[in-house]
């Protein structure tokens, strides 16, 4: 893979690459503070920043206006994606890169949908990070192969969305508050999520679903 300079050079044929800002914003210090690290020792990456959760990621891109930002889906109770969704308003000129634990069809689809540029497994070595990073940087969409299990039941991006939240804990008047939506249509939504999986019970619903891999569940 080929890295282009502002001049035009690539790295292949000795030119510069092109220097990157990157936002990390993930809950798990451990995992960020390694990976800031190493993207702080490379030689094109011009600054890291991190944060751990919804409001202060929306501060950190506000006021750094970064060239990623680098989202793990989850961030503690709270779904990372928002980010992604707000990102226009927060960032403009900000490109976002997903990570998950679980990289289902149903999860990536959903993050392409709000705009993430790629969606990658939290489990990428470093390497691989870094090229993907640079990629999106170059304006390539790097890819991988999701794991199918969850996608036989075909959950749409929004029936996903409304069982993440209720696995976070939330109840179908604040789904619906969260999201925009009538309780009615909340509810719609549950009943083809039991369906689709195959469950009666909304609690079913969460532990097939964090079986599958299709949401998170934190427990405290």
């Amino acid at each position: 893979m080929t890295r282009e300079d502002r001049s035009g050079g690539s790295a292949a044929d000795g030119g510069a690459a092109t220097p990157f800002s990157v936002a990390l914003i993930d809950d798990h210090p451990v995992f960020t503070g390694a990976l800031a690290s190493v993207l702080t020792g490379q030689p094109d990456v011009s600054a890291v920043w991190t944060a751990a959760g919804l409001d202060e990621g929306r501060r950190l891109l506000q006021r750094e206006q970064p060239d990623l930002a680098v989202v793990d889906v989850r961030l503690d109770r709270d779904d990372g994606l928002t980010l992604v969704r707000e990102l226009p308003g927060l960032s403009p000129a900000t490109r976002a890169v997903v990570l998950t634990a679980h990289p289902q069809p149903a999860i990536v689809r959903r993050a392409r949908s709000l705009g993430a540029v790629a969606v990658l497994p939290k489990g990428t070595g470093l390497p691989e990070l870094m090229d993907a990073l640079r990629a999106v940087v170059a304006g390539e969409t790097p890819e991988f192969e999701a794991t199918a299990d969850a996608d036989e039941h075909s959950l749409t991006w929004r029936e996903t969305e409304v069982l993440q939240l209720l696995a976070d804990g939330r109840d179908p008047q604040q789904v619906a508050r969260l999201l925009g939506l009538s309780t009615h249509t909340v509810r719609d939504h549950i009943r083809s999520v039991r369906e689709k999986l195959g469950v009666q019970t909304v609690l079913a619903a969460v532990v097939e679903g964090s079986r599958l891999g299709v949401v998170e569940v934190h427990v405290r």
